[in-house]
């Protein structure tokens, strides 16, 4: 319940910033895509556990800090990026997150090698489909919470 207001109120935090004729974004996190964030995941660190409220928190943090609306609070780690695509680019979904992923996942590689079992985590992104005439946006992030 809490996953679904939260990407609500981040599809309307959004909507008020650029103008409701403006931005159209697709929700990235939906039927099958979870499995896509646990693959690339596992790539790094096979003991993470997938939580739904950090997917939402983590569509928070998709989003450029300068145009955020809302902010996370709590101390957690966090993984950010975003590429544009050219909409003529029709490659597959995974394909073009592995792309975003693909450099901050490089530097932190280390760090996410070394979170310890009992780490939970969540990825969500969007595409801004509409802000640039010949192109495509896709904000993506990953949020860690590391236990105590």
């Amino acid at each position: 319940m809490f996953f679904a207001f939260a990407v609500l109120l981040i599809a309307l935090a959004t909507r008020e910033a650029y103008g409701e004729s403006q931005l159209n974004t697709k929700f990235i996190l939906g039927s099958g895509n979870q499995v896509m964030f646990e693959n690339i995941n596992k790539e790094y660190n096979t003991h993470l556990k997938w939580d739904d409220d950090l997917a939402a928190k983590a569509m928070v943090e998709a989003v450029r800090p300068h145009y955020r609306l809302l902010w996370n609070t709590g101390d957690y780690f966090t993984i950010r990026n975003d590429k544009l695509f050219t909409k003529r680019y029709v490659g597959p979904l995974e394909e073009k997150v592995r792309l975003v992923l693909l450099n901050p996942f490089k530097k932190y590689a280390d760090k996410l090698r070394q979170l310890p079992e009992g780490t939970t985590y969540g990825c969500n992104g969007f595409f801004d489909t509409d802000t640039m005439p010949n192109d495509n946006y896709l904000y993506v992030a990953c949020v860690y919470n590391i236990p105590n």
